[in-house]
């Protein structure tokens, strides 16, 4: 082989490991974008994800806190009939009155 003929082979095998080279460049580029969108969706989809958690949370217990609450209520009301009955001579009335229809 010539040296002209060395330089010509020399010159293309140059050329392949350059358009090799950029074309792995271009790749690896391509998949860094792709990578940083991945991360972009993942960091979105948790951010979705816990704000659903949150409503959730926020409506389990503000459900538990109604009930609570309406058992208070209940309680409440129980005890302010009862009072009522007691403290109104109600009670002693329903007595009498039952006694005379059971007696008579």
């Amino acid at each position: 082989m010539s040296n002209i003929q060395e330089e010509t082979a020399m010159h293309e095998i140059v050329q392949d490991h350059e358009r090799r080279i950029v074309e792995l460049e271009k790749n690896h580029t391509e998949m860094k974008n792709g990578m940083l969108r991945i991360e972009n969706t993942v960091l979105q989809e948790g951010k979705e994800q816990k704000q659903i958690l949150n409503k959730l949370m926020d409506h389990f217990f503000d459900e538990r806190k109604d009930v609570r609450n309406n058992k208070v209520k209940l309680s409440e009301v129980r005890w302010s009939t009862i009072a009522g009955l007691l403290g109104g001579g109600g009670v002693f009335a329903l007595l009498i009155q039952w006694l005379f229809t059971q007696g008579g």
